[in-house]
């Protein structure tokens, strides 16, 4: 995706270079060679940039100057316009006012005159130009910035779309072409296995549900029910996560919960029938977003936030309470994680992940000092 966006963007670039009156080449060809005194750049045209920057790119090119040189300080220029994101942006040499040390270059910023959406019939265009923010009529599109978000509109499981730019019908003007694949937002999901035990039936039935385009905001939501058929009553786990993408400001929030209840019923051990049963429940959120790509690497990070409890009840019959030791205790502990992840998507795609996570010791049930170190002698409630 990403080479040929960046293709599509360099074939704008040498559409809008086929004007007759930027060829600095038929003026060279024309005036005989003159050297000329540049003691200051004057840039017309430019709305993106900072006079800084400029300045700075073209300092190297004060002194005395040939038309080659001048061109040269143009491409210099345009350079600088790709290096931000801007491939629709044309650097060149005009017709100079004549004024005394005062060497003129022009820029024409290449606008978006049209946004064409093909391929859609469940989303409305709407929808669809609404994940993709950068794509706006009169604005100069920006590379960097609409492949971040055509990677964020992607992670909508019920639709993907493709991105391209090319020369519009004058001068300057840049038409984006937004092709569009759909399947559908709504559906359900069935499964059976045997990941289950002896202890609470082999077979494990699994019911899921989800909807990808809530609102017309493209939220998501999913939700999902295991239980053993075997046992109905011995094994009850839900889920359910709901993602909201944030497309104005390049993020996505997801908002996730979990319970479940299972009953491992009684196993001889030598030391008596053993009784153990677990509940837990997980609710959390993640703040995630994309950070700067470089071809086919991909950087993003995300900051949550966890509780997670989770009740043990274990008893050997003839014994006191505790006999069973750490595996009968119940701690809840609330994490404050941060997330960053390295991804090369390139032949042989590649992924690195760090996380760091902090327990926050904000008290209550089972979450305190004395519930860590049951579980592991030496824990608490503040760990890294």
């Amino acid at each position: 995706m990403h080479k040929k966006m960046l293709q599509r963007l360099a074939l704008s670039a040498l559409l809008l270079t086929g004007l007759p009156h930027m060829s600095g080449a038929a003026w060279a060809q024309s005036v005989p060679e003159i050297r000329v005194s540049v003691q200051e750049f004057r840039v017309t045209g430019n709305t993106l940039l900072p006079q800084s920057r400029i300045d700075e790119v073209l300092s190297p090119f004060k002194g005395e100057r040939s038309l080659a040189e001048l061109n040269a300080a143009a491409t210099a220029l345009q350079k600088l316009y790709r290096d931000e994101g801007y491939g629709s942006v044309i650097a060149y040499v005009p017709q100079q006012s004549g004024t005394a040390g005062v060497a003129t270059l022009a820029v024409l910023e290449g606008r978006i005159q049209r946004v064409a959406v093909v391929g859609n019939q469940a989303a409305g265009e709407a929808v669809v130009r609404r994940s993709l923010p950068s794509l706006v009529e009169g604005v100069t599109p920006r590379l960097r910035s609409i492949d971040a978000e055509v990677q964020l509109a992607n992670e909508n499981p019920a639709r993907q779309v493709a991105v391209s730019l090319e020369a519009g019908a004058a001068p300057g003007d840049v038409q984006a072409n937004v092709s569009v694949s759909e399947s559908p937002a709504s559906r359900w999901t069935l499964g059976l296995d045997n990941t289950g035990n002896a202890g609470t039936g082999r077979l494990r039935a699994n019911a899921g549900y989800q909807h990808a385009g809530l609102w017309d905001l493209d939220h998501v939501l999913s939700m999902q029910f295991q239980t053993s058929p075997e046992k109905l009553d011995s094994v009850r786990v839900f889920s359910a996560s709901y993602r909201a993408p944030l497309y104005g400001a390049g993020l996505m929030l997801d908002l996730f919960g979990a319970y479940s209840d299972v009953d491992g019923g009684t196993t001889s051990t030598v030391a008596g029938p053993l009784q153990f049963s677990g509940k837990g429940e997980v609710l959390g959120m993640r703040l995630g977003g994309q950070l700067h790509r470089s071809g086919e690497l991909l950087q993003r990070w995300a900051v949550g936030l966890d509780h997670r409890a989770y009740l043990n009840n274990c008893a050997i019959a003839g014994l006191p309470a505790g006999a069973c030791g750490t595996a009968g205790e119940s701690v809840t502990v609330r994490p404050l994680s941060l997330e960053y992840q390295l991804q090369w998507a390139g032949d042989a795609p590649m992924a690195l992940q760090l996380n760091l996570a902090r327990g926050l010791d904000l008290g209550g049930g089972h979450a305190g000092e004395a519930s860590f170190t049951a579980v592991r002698p030496g824990a608490k409630p503040d760990y890294t």
